[in-house]
């Protein structure tokens, strides 16, 4: 199981090293593939 405390600490951590419009991209790139994922756990259920 992933920590995502950890996660969200390390990304925040990253986002102010970032330009905001390089931040706003990773985080959509990162919502796609977790709800891609989300919907390919329950389709398999």
């Amino acid at each position: 199981m992933i920590d995502f405390s950890k996660l969200i600490r390390e990304l925040r951590e990253m986002a102010e090293k970032l330009p905001n419009w390089k931040f706003l991209l990773i985080w959509s790139v990162l919502f796609i593939l977790s709800v891609g994922y989300f919907i390919g756990q329950v389709r398999w259920w």
